[in-house]
């Protein structure tokens, strides 16, 4: 819930703000600071409260048929943003460790329920949402390595890619135009295919599952593999990071004009050339003007390192062959080396210069006598650096230094010098992040369990009403007009179900448990508010509370109707 515009909210003692703006009127060309607030008032409750609820979650793994059971039910949810439901839901059997069993038992109705193997996964499911809320959670990071450089580029140059003779401006050069398309297609090509080492563990284990229950649904398909692979890694993560980096939280502001125009055009080449993996089946002149581009990017080079993408993606083991060759070059450039020798430096600063060429990786700094060397001179881990700092009396030289050695760079000049300062930090503290991630837990990544269990109950107690139709129809009795009825897909899915009896009674016991569960949830809730409610207006000091009457207003909006089971 976000605070109207009109009302204000005391941040400092008036006091405190008379003498504050009294010191400022002393500085009449200070610039103002605007700040756009959202208040949110959210009633959490301590995790034994939904014990149940959480139990009855988790149990719906071992019933039969899924859709029958209090997580499948949640689906079928007449008027609910599927999102609300995916996110929590996903975060909550993370952190029980059984979001794979979960996405088993969701993407197996998915692919009973669909009937043209062409559209498997495309529709907006309970499966598909869930996937693309995990693919964002836990990848954000891969993303930050893979395409990020290449966003980043092209917001940089901003050079016109736009290839299509319509939209052709006055002095615009179609060569030059196409040139360029090429070349950042060719980056993001390759940033993506070479990227499967770096993808996290858990959502290898998930395409690893996706693609065994294609093999297990569709017996020697193997392009049904594939389709199941690029519905979710290509279309749904990398083209999507693509055309909305700022969802993905690559950047922070949307991409407008040229730039906006040139990350479409590379999702759809990455989109087309997947599709032809996938396929294969001529690309569909559908954009005879990408024809020419896409030729390029669809030979059988192209395809085979896509292919060898999707198999690598694909593998649960923790094994995946990491080289030099598969890292990242993030900066590169020539330095002098100022080594200094420890035992003189009490008498004097005794230095060897020597040209240096340096490479920045992933996870190292490495440098060497020539850019043609192929061995290094030395290099150093990023999570073994403990100092980056400028040296003081020193024109534009660096050192970075660890427990076991360190070492002075001279950079042709101060901006080049304070660029790799931040980069080297920010390297480093990327890779001091996953050395926190042991074994890639999900532990590292935070979830409040709490939180994610009350968005599932509000979603549940707002549509109380609902299923207790719903069980009323099961036991014989007429839903009211105007009140949702069982949806068709959810009767289709009981009836072909091999006991329909049975799959209806569990359906039953089911809406019975979910009710009495956001029953007692519901009560805990008022029994809390209450006392906090009466606490506060028999408080002495409720008049220091600014916003007092507001949290009134806001807890009270709980009470909105009684649920009977």
């Amino acid at each position: 819930m976000s605070c109207d515009d009109n009302n204000d909210f005391c941040v400092m003692s008036d006091r405190l703000a008379i003498e504050n703006q009294n010191f400022l009127n002393r500085f009449q060309q200070l610039g103002e600071l605007r700040l756009r607030l959202f208040y949110t008032a959210e009633h959490v409750l301590p995790v034994e409260f939904y014990k149940p609820l959480q139990m009855n979650l988790i149990s719906s793994l071992t019933l039969q048929p899924f859709c029958a059971s209090p997580a499948g039910i949640l689906e079928y949810l007449p008027s609910v943003d599927i999102l609300t439901i995916a996110r929590p839901l996903m975060k909550i059997f993370v952190q029980a460790e059984l979001i794979r069993p979960l996405l088993k038992a969701l993407c197996s109705d998915d692919i009973l329920k669909c009937q043209d193997v062409n559209t498997l996964f495309r529709s907006q499911s309970l499966a598909t949402k869930i996937i693309h809320e995990q693919m964002k959670f836990f990848g954000q990071h891969y993303l930050m390595i893979s395409i990020k450089p290449v966003i980043d580029m092209i917001y940089c140059e901003r050079k016109c890619c736009e290839i299509d003779p319509m939209k052709l401006k006055e002095g615009d050069s179609l060569e030059s135009n196409k040139l360029n398309l090429i070349v950042y297609g060719e980056i993001a090509f390759s940033r993506v295919v070479d990227s499967s080492h770096r993808c996290p563990l858990v959502l290898r284990e998930m395409f690893s599952d996706l693609r065994e229950l294609a093999a297990h649904h569709f017996p020697g398909r193997a392009d049904v593999q594939r389709l199941v692979l690029v519905s979710f890694i290509i279309m749904r993560f990398f083209a999507a990071a693509l055309m909305n980096p700022k969802s993905f939280g690559l950047k922070r502001d949307q991409p407008e004009g040229i730039v906006c125009r040139t990350l479409v055009l590379l999702s759809k080449i990455l989109q087309r050339l997947s599709n032809c993996v996938v396929s294969a089946n001529l690309l569909t002149e559908k954009e005879p003007w990408l024809s020419s581009v896409l030729e390029r990017f669809t030979d059988e080079q192209h395809q085979i390192a896509m292919l060898k993408f999707l198999n690598t993606i694909s593998m649960a083991e923790n094994d995946i062959d990491v080289n030099d060759g598969n890292l990242s070059v993030l900066r590169d450039g020539f330095f002098i080396e100022r080594k200094i020798r420890k035992k003189r430096r009490i008498l004097r600063n005794l230095v060897n210069q020597k040209r240096r060429y340096v490479v920045l990786t992933e996870n190292e700094i490495c440098w060497q006598k020539t850019k043609a060397d192929s061995e290094p001179k030395g290099r150093m881990l990023l999570q073994e650096v403990s100092q980056i700092e400028p040296v003081v009396d020193a024109k534009n030289v660096f050192r970075i230094a660890s427990p076991d050695c360190e070492i002075q760079f001279q950079a042709p000049s101060t901006v080049e010098m304070n660029e790799w300062i931040v980069q080297i930090q920010k390297q480093r503290k990327r890779q001091l992040m996953i050395a926190l991630r042991t074994s890639e837990s999900t532990d590292a990544f935070e979830i409040d369990a709490e939180r994610e269990l009350e968005a599932i109950h509000m979603i549940l107690y707002e549509n109380a009403e609902t299923l207790k139709h719903w069980k009323n129809a099961l036991e014989g009795t007429e839903i009211p007009s105007g009140h949702p009825s069982i949806p068709a897909a959810l009767r289709d899915q009981l009836e072909r179900s091999t006991d329909p009896e049975q799959a209806k009674q569990l359906f039953h016991n089911s809406l019975q448990e979910i009710l009495h569960g956001t029953l007692m949830i519901e009560k805990s809730h008022d029994e809390i508010i209450n006392r906090f409610i009466k606490q506060m207006r028999y408080s002495k000091g409720k008049r220091e509370i600014p916003s007092v009457d507001d949290n009134y207003l806001l807890l009270k909006s709980r009470f909105r109707k009684t649920i009977n089971t």
